[in-house]
């Protein structure tokens, strides 16, 4: 009878991992509360980012308003140091209800240590509404 229970238990464990693998990712967390742009999933890959390498941001969600996305910018900070900051022209107009997902490559940083990624989405000026934020922490070694 015992070794039926720990069949069943493998079985499970299996399943579970399973379903985990199939899930998407959500790395990070939101910078605020509420956004125009809520997102629901957000992935870096490669996961963890490799020191001095590419790294691919992806996230998808669905506009809560209508609104005009000007630019998707980045701020990256390593070990507390200097940011550095870069904007990403997309110059779309989007409707409410719309989900969308935006994927970006960035340097994952060629600075060793403790690292801080924040992702935004921007209006248009002269209002350079504020979209959406997302802030990861990662590692690079």
């Amino acid at each position: 009878m015992e070794k039926i229970w720990i069949t069943l238990a493998l079985i499970a464990l299996a399943q579970g991992t399973s379903n985990l693998r199939n899930q998407p990712l959500k790395i990070g967390q939101a910078c605020d509360g509420y956004a125009p742009f809520n997102i629901s999933t957000f992935n870096i890959s490669p996961w963890p980012p490799v020191f001095n390498h590419p790294m691919t941001i992806s996230f998808q969600g669905v506009f809560q308003m209508s609104v005009q996305v000007a630019y998707l910018a980045t701020g990256e900070s390593c070990n507390y140091q200097n940011w550095e900051y870069t904007q990403y022209p997309i110059n779309q107009n989007f409707t409410a209800g719309q989900s969308k997902t935006f994927t970006q490559q960035l340097s994952s940083g060629s600075t060793k240590g403790n690292c801080y990624l924040q992702v935004t989405l921007h209006g248009a000026p002269p209002e350079d509404l504020f979209i959406t934020c997302w802030e990861v922490n990662y590692q690079l070694n």
